[in-house]
């Protein structure tokens, strides 16, 4: 891993600077996309709980000055569509009855409208379909051309350089899912609670706009890259100046990853991946499911670390560029961007509801200057469209492929997200129903074959049985399969028993105990254990001293325990002392 460090700084310092300077034309993709944005800070961040505020103009003097369609598509697509039935806003067809599939076009849209009040620039979204008779249910603003916009989702346009029509409808259009999704944590009337620690993905130019819009809303942000962000001095770098935290998806001298590095968190927006399989979703139910971490990668993320919400911002070019390659996928981006941006004239694809609050997430956007003015896609400038739709990246794609893999447990994943194998939902609902009784037969999972120096035990039974009852002299290393620094050190483990039978022809008894599942967690809770990696020792079938912490194998002060512990002595309380509790991971 250190290797990986030397071998990629290089190139990920040049892949932020081709992210931000002109030279990016010399890719065939983004010619034009990856322009460094101008990003102003001033006052101090807002309370993370807001309130939904209605905006009362006169209709007299309103003139529409632009309106245009903003498409969402891909795993953006589902994680928006996903958040809205979340919140309780129905999604519904031209009949007028509710979504309940994913649509087959996997896109949707939502018109965004500027106008003028007297002297005032305004932003609203389109009630589509709506009509007089609307307006006893839902509150409405009806402009002089007919068009209706919700009243709660208008919102002031700062009268500052660069807020131009199209950059306005550009910013509201890539702030709904990466920063409005990805921030509100749950819907309680018109109170919207926002996720106050977040993790952001990626260290392109839309990922730090999401990283630097959450700041504004009041969020601590993290964002996780391979690109050399944490020189926040760097004249060339967008988080220049701000409280984002930058961070390497592999950290310290034992290649932490970032999810067990930052321990708890309360959301993960990913602008690089998929990992949730948003794309596989063919119920809206399903991708509730996924996005609040009841199945899946959110169902690990929450498990480990109280992780709420997980949404991919991944747009259907950019999973084309990742299926095709950078050299075979333009062809294919150009043909489908075409035919979906007209689609929208042909009311081929749903449409989007407002999403409650939206408007409170603009106005915090807009008071601290931010805006993310690209004005083009692959199939040329947006300002120009009736509709458009967001395009691919080449850095992001290059980012991607050079984030660390793990293998640790067979499949390779990205680095720092937990390895554990999918939880199924029927899993689930048995975790929460709290069902102990780990005496079946089924759930007694005994020692693995292939490892002779180690028993594997995931109930409290086979301490019973193995170490209790036969009396004797034992290591027990707790571990959790989500738990990366247990992965790590597992190898040395193993060789420490090896070593420890072969070489020493010692009688020491060596149990790696899980804490996953049901077994686990009644074993964990009797061992008196919360967090991992965990050491305890039996002598003679009974406990000897207390647990403690070690985070690296070989351990001096593990060797220690063992070498007092076989020379008869008394448990001395002074070897654990300055045990490493810092990288260890609580138990879920």
């Amino acid at each position: 891993m250190n290797c990986y460090r030397k071998n990629t700084y290089v190139l990920s310092t040049l892949l932020l600077l081709a992210s931000q300077i002109s030279l990016v034309t010399l890719f065939l993709f983004l010619s034009s996309n990856e322009v460094l944005s101008l990003f102003v800070f001033t006052e101090a961040f807002a309370p993370v709980t807001y309130k939904s505020d209605v905006v009362t103009t006169s209709l007299a003097s309103s003139k529409i000055t632009k309106k245009q369609s903003a498409i969402y598509d891909g795993s953006e697509f589902v994680s928006i569509l996903s958040f809205l039935k979340y919140v309780g806003v129905p999604v519904q067809d031209e009949d007028g009855n509710d979504v309940t599939f994913i649509p087959q076009t996997r896109s949707g849209y939502m018109n965004f409208v500027t106008f003028k009040e007297g002297n005032d620039r305004m932003l609203g979204v389109e009630c589509k379909d709506c009509s007089d008779e609307d307006e006893d249910e839902i509150k409405l603003r009806k402009m002089s051309d007919g068009t209706y916009l919700y009243e709660e989702s208008i919102v002031a346009i700062p009268n500052k350089a660069g807020f131009t029509d199209a950059a306005v409808i550009s910013t509201a259009h890539a702030a709904l899912c990466g920063v409005h999704v990805g921030a509100v944590s749950s819907r309680a009337g018109d109170e919207y609670s926002l996720m106050e620690k977040i993790v952001v993905l990626g260290g392109g130019e839309y990922a730090c706009f999401v990283a630097l819009a959450l700041t504004a809303l009041g969020s601590r942000v993290t964002l996780v890259t391979t690109r050399p962000m944490q020189l926040k001095d760097t004249p060339l770098n967008p988080l220049r100046e701000s409280k984002v935290e930058a961070m390497s998806p592999v950290v310290g001298e034992e290649d932490q990853g970032f999810a067990e590095y930052l321990v708890e968190f309360d959301s993960v927006i990913d602008t690089l991946d998929d990992e949730a399989k948003f794309v596989n979703v063919k119920l809206i139910d399903e991708g509730v499911k996924r996005l609040v971490g009841e199945y899946g990668v959110g169902a690990k993320l929450k498990q480990a670390h109280q992780c709420q919400r997980y949404i991919s911002t991944l747009t259907k070019s950019q999973e084309i560029v990742l299926k095709e390659g950078l050299l075979f996928a333009r062809p294919p981006v150009l043909t489908y961007q075409s035919r979906i941006e007209k689609q929208v004239t042909l009311n081929d694809l749903v449409y989007l509801p407002y999403p409650p609050g939206f408007q409170n997430t603009l106005a915090k956007i807009f008071d601290k200057g931010l805006l993310l003015p690209v004005d083009r896609n692959e199939n040329g400038a947006n300002g120009r469209k009736k509709s458009f739709v967001r395009g691919c990246s080449f850095p992001d794609y290059a980012e991607l492929e050079i984030w660390p893999k793990d293998t640790t447990d067979g499949a390779a994943v990205r680095y720092g997200f937990p390895g554990i194998k999918e939880l199924t939902l029927e899993a689930r609902v048995d975790e929460m129903m709290g069902s102990l009784q780990s005496k079946d037969k089924n759930d007694r999972r005994k020692s693995k074959s292939e490892n002779p120096f180690v028993l594997d035990s995931y109930c409290i039974e086979d301490i019973q049985e193995e170490i209790i009852d036969k009396k004797r002299n034992a290591v027990v290393f707790v571990s959790a399969s989500y738990c990366t620094t247990c992965r790590s050190i597992t190898p040395q483990y193993t060789r420490m028993a090896r070593i420890s039978k072969e070489e020493k022809n010692s009688d020491l008894f060596f149990v790696k105990a899980n804490t996953v599942g049901k077994g686990g967690k009644r074993l964990s809770k009797i061992l008196g254990v919360e967090s991992v990696p965990t050491f305890l020792l039996f002598k003679n079938g009974e406990r000897y001293g207390d647990s403690f912490g070690i985070t690296k194998l070989p351990s001096k002060k593990l060797d220690a325990i063992i070498e007092n512990m076989e020379s008869g002595s008394e448990w001395d309380p002074s070897l654990i002392m300055g045990e490493e509790s810092k990288r260890r991971t609580r138990i879920q």
